[in-house]
This record gives structure tokens, C-alpha cells and sequence, in this order.
């Protein structure tokens, strides 16, 4: 399947989904479903599109997108993440996202980003950042503790 064919099909899918108004979990189950009947190199394709959508951060697709990613793990897709996480400049919300994905991948080489992320996020008030917190135990379960017990011990 060529790469306009890929985009075409993830439009069918948004305009498929567009009333069920679940936060797009319907959306990601059907994307999902269509990459198992994939061949391997059109599932390639979609990733590669997938991996775009966020990097273009497109308003309705990059949030979808970043949940098939995360719950499909493809090959490489935690270092794509990453890069993309170097490399652009974007909301919180969105670098939120792509850090969280990055956490619950257990993606060890981004630790020292999220962890620098989330204390600057702690100590500014911004409350977004416990969920990351909550997820940093995947990746380093001792220094997700130091800090939750300094960030709770202060603020209850």
C-alpha cells in the first residue's frame, strides 16, 4: 500500500469515527485493527504516517496517533518519539504526551529529559506533570519515589 493510500484510509477512519465522541478510543481500536491485516511493508507505511501526524502535531489526528503508537510499539518507535521530542518545539500539552508515551514505553535514554521536565513542572505548580510522575516508575522506580515524597511531603 503506497503512502497516499495509507493517508487516504486514516481520513476514511477519522470520517468513520467523527460522531462517536469517546476521545478517539474507538478511532485507535480501528486503526489498530486495519495494521493486523496489513502487509508488513504498508504497516510500515502507516507507522511512518502515524509518526508524522504527531510530528506535524495535526489537531485531530497527533493525540490518536501517539496512542496507536504507544499501544502497537513498533520497532524504534520510542527513539522516533524521542527525536521528535528533541527536535520540536510545541505545547506543553503535546510534549506532555510525548513524554508520558515515552515513560510507559519504559524508554530508559529519555530519563534524564523526563525527569528534568517533570521536577521543573513540580516545582512551577503545574499539576499535568504528576501523571508523568506516576509513569517515571517505569523507567526509574527509585528516583520516581525521591521525588514524590519530596513533591508530597511539601504540598499535603
Amino acid at each position: 500500500m503506497k503512502r497516499e493510500q495509507v493517508a487516504d484510509e486514516l481520513l476514511r477512519l477519522a470520517a468513520d469515527y467523527r460522531h462517536v465522541y469517546d476521545g478517539g478510543y474507538a478511532q485507535v481500536r480501528g486503526i489498530r485493527e486495519w495494521a493486523r491485516i496489513l502487509d508488513p511493508e504498508s504497516r510500515q507505511s502507516l507507522w511512518d504516517r502515524l509518526i508524522e501526524s504527531v510530528a506535524n502535531q495535526e489537531p485531530t489526528m497527533w493525540g490518536v496517533a501517539v496512542a496507536v503508537l504507544v499501544e502497537e510499539h513498533p520497532d524504534g518507535v520510542a527513539e522516533r518519539l524521542d527525536d521528535l521530542l528533541t527536535r520540536h518545539r510545541a505545547s506543553d500539552e503535546w510534549n506532555n504526551e510525548i513524554m508520558f508515551s515515552l515513560l510507559s514505553l519504559g524508554y530508559r535514554p529519555a530519563t534524564a529529559k523526563c525527569f528534568n521536565h517533570i521536577k521543573e513542572g513540580l516545582l512551577n505548580g503545574r499539576g499535568e506533570v504528576l501523571r508523568l510522575l506516576a509513569a517515571s516508575c517505569r523507567v526509574d522506580s527509585n528516583e520516581c519515589l525521591v521525588l514524590s515524597s519530596d513533591y508530597f511531603g511539601r504540598v499535603l
